[in-house]
């Protein structure tokens, strides 16, 4: 029987000076791809694991020319939402503690302690019809509405 020879680790690729070469290479704004093919590294994944492990930084201005590493430009799709209903406010709003059962609780002016609500008739409900139309928002329609509606701001 032959005897077993112990494993003998691999030369790391990693030196110090492949390291600061393909730093250098990443921070000039070189693909991994191309650093790769200069320092002659296994391929462009061992390049990107290396820049992750070791935290290499590309300066803002070679990120933001590079369309994978910027951040997406949002462009203002929305669409318009209606406009708020008219309020109609009672004559002499109350302060918000000093409101009864059965009137609306929706803040109208004041702060802290001095907030003062509608108190418009609002019967069962927390507040009255026009304010309840201002905390509900614009209704939407289905799901599938929803769906491409939102389909259209994604595209």
């Amino acid at each position: 029987m032959a005897p077993s020879r112990a494993p003998v680790p691999p030369t790391p690729f990693w030196t110090a000076d492949i390291d600061r070469e393909a730093r250098r290479l990443w921070r000039a704004g070189l693909s991994a791809r191309q650093v790769a093919e200069a320092t002659g590294a296994a391929s462009a994944s061992a390049v990107l694991g290396r820049a992750r492990r070791r935290a290499w930084r590309r300066p803002a201005e070679i990120a933001r020319q590079n369309h994978r590493f910027a951040h997406p430009v949002f462009t203002d799709r929305t669409f318009p939402l209606p406009g708020a209903p008219p309020l109609e406010l009672a004559a002499n709003p109350r302060p918000w503690l000093e409101r009864r059962a059965g009137q609306c609780a929706f803040p109208v002016d004041g702060e802290s302690w001095d907030t003062r609500s509608c108190c418009n008739p609002s019967g069962a409900h927390t507040y009255c019809e026009a304010h309840r139309a201002v905390m509900r928002g614009p209704a939407t329609g289905s799901a599938e509405q929803l769906a491409r509606a939102v389909a259209r701001h994604l595209a």
